[in-house]
């Protein structure tokens, strides 16, 4: 459950990484909004001097189709600078867990002030982004049948030595293939080699 302030927080960084012309759009679309939103997308407008009622909304719909998505400006990325300069450390932690709904350029502003106020905060990275970790292993055992390379696995595990299984879910897929593929390969990091064997 988000609280207000968290709230406030959470929109005034949408607002502020739109660009005019998508405001623009929510301005012209009638779209309901609530008390706080409309406070802050009036505060977004206002800062930017945008006038809403100056451009019909067919050109911004034939403008919207017209931009191909820009490097982020110099201009932008400062506007975003001058903004989370005045945020709290915490206002900057909370807008950092979710980092990844920002545009470009108010990423870019974020990592700096961050940088610039050596907080160790980490921008969160999309749901769903797999991090790989590539770890140096060992084959020590190879194992025609499933069954034995688990247990060896475990046997490993229950002594306290990482160990992981290679070419299991092929084989699990079709056994048949295990000769073919050289078997189930059990390994281990190269300094566990002596205590697993």
């Amino acid at each position: 459950m988000t609280t207000p302030e968290q709230e406030r927080v959470r929109l005034a960084a949408v607002y502020s990484a739109m660009s005019d012309n998508e405001l623009l759009k929510i301005a012209h679309s009638g779209d309901e909004l609530t008390a706080v939103a409309q406070e802050l997308f009036a505060a977004e407008i206002g800062r930017r001097g945008l006038n809403t009622t100056s451009v019909p909304v067919d050109d911004l719909s034939e403008a919207e189709t017209a931009e191909t998505p820009a490097p982020p400006s110099e201009q932008e990325c400062a506007r975003f600078a001058r903004l989370y300069s005045v945020l709290s450390e915490g206002e900057l932690e909370e807008l950092a867990v979710r980092g990844f709904e920002l545009s470009d350029a108010a990423h870019q502003a974020l990592e700096s002030e961050i940088a610039r106020r050596g907080l160790n905060v980490a921008i969160a990275m999309p749901p769903g982004v797999d991090v790989y970790e590539l770890n140096e292993t060992v084959t020590v055992r190879k194992f025609r049948d499933l069954p034995e390379a688990l247990l060896a696995k475990g046997s490993l595990q229950s002594a306290g030595i990482e160990a992981y299984l290679l070419d299991d879910n092929m084989i699990r897929m079709d056994w048949f293939i295990s000769n073919l593929l050289g078997g189930i390969k059990l390994q281990v990091r190269p300094e566990d080699v002596e205590a697993a064997n």
